[in-house]
């Protein structure tokens, strides 16, 4: 559809060779859809022994029930796995599945 912005994720790292790092995922604009990218995303950081927290930043409407659900339980499993905080931080905009993601955090 015209418009619409799809799922954006994104995974930085300024020194790979730190050990105490933050990882801080995006999801921005529309999710749509169990996306592959998102959840190989998820299980670097949850392989990352040197991540101690995660930042989860959403800035979106929401989208399908399925996308939503499929990367909030994702981030639950990796919260649990690694015992790490998952911190949110919400942008202009958290509605509907951008919310639901958003309740994997514990902040």
């Amino acid at each position: 559809m015209g418009g619409q912005t799809k799922l954006r994720e994104e995974f930085v790292s300024h020194n790979r060779f730190a050990d105490n790092t933050i990882a801080i995922i995006r999801v921005e604009g529309l999710i749509v859809g169990g996306d592959g990218f998102v959840k190989k995303q998820i299980d670097t950081v949850a392989e990352d022994e040197s991540v101690k927290a995660v930042v989860l930043r959403v800035d979106s409407p929401g989208g399908t029930v399925t996308g939503s659900d499929y990367i909030y339980h994702h981030l639950v499993e990796m919260r649990k796995k690694r015992d790490i905080p998952i911190v949110v931080s919400m942008g202009s905009l958290a509605a509907s599945g951008g919310y639901y993601v958003s309740m994997a955090a514990k902040e």
